[in-house]
C-alpha cells in the first residue's frame, strides 16, 4: 500500500486569514480519502493554521473546514 505524499505547497489566498500564503498539503484520514472527499486534497495555512480542502482538478475551488487562529497584522 502506498503512503500519501504530504509535502506539497500551494500558493493561494487563505479564506480564513485573507493573506496570500503557502498552503501546506497535509494527511487525509481514511474516510476523507476513500469515502467523503475522494477528489479533494487537504491543506493547512502556514500563516493561521486553518484547514481547507481543494479539488484536485479545480485548484480554484477552496473549501474552509476549520478556522485558523487570528494572526495580528501590523
Amino acid at each position: 500500500m502506498q503512503r500519501e505524499q504530504c509535502n506539497m505547497l500551494f500558493n493561494r489566498s487563505c479564506p480564513s486569514c485573507k493573506a496570500n500564503v503557502n498552503l501546506k498539503q497535509v494527511h487525509r484520514t481514511f474516510v476523507e480519502r476513500y469515502m467523503t472527499r475522494k477528489l479533494w486534497e487537504k491543506y493547512e495555512c502556514c500563516n493561521c493554521g486553518a484547514e481547507l480542502f481543494a479539488h484536485c482538478t479545480k485548484a480554484q475551488d477552496l473549501e474552509l473546514i476549520s478556522e485558523g487562529k487570528q494572526v495580528p497584522t501590523e
